[in-house]
């Protein structure tokens, strides 16, 4: 992968994890507010894959210890969360 935590490195991990789940549909993708997954390369990603952004508050990077930085959720999961 590679040793800063870059937008380009952000864009081709979320782009692996797609892959590796074959490009699933209707998808929550969550963060904390870093640069690299504000930045507009890794939001147009989210975008062309249809996938919905959450981040945490900001200033409050552990309002959703539930999830891992940038794990891919599937909205069936959140039924066991909630």
């Amino acid at each position: 992968m590679g040793e800063r935590m870059t937008a380009d490195l952000a864009g081709d991990a979320l782009k692996m994890a797609l892959s590796r789940r074959k490009s699933p549909q209707g998808v929550i993708t969550h963060s904390d507010r870093g640069s690299q997954y504000c930045s507009t390369l890794y939001q147009t990603l989210l975008m062309k894959y249809e996938l919905t952004c959450s981040m945490s508050a900001k200033g409050n990077c552990y309002d959703c210890q539930s999830f891992r930085v940038g794990f891919i959720i599937d909205p069936e999961d959140l039924a066991l969360v909630a």
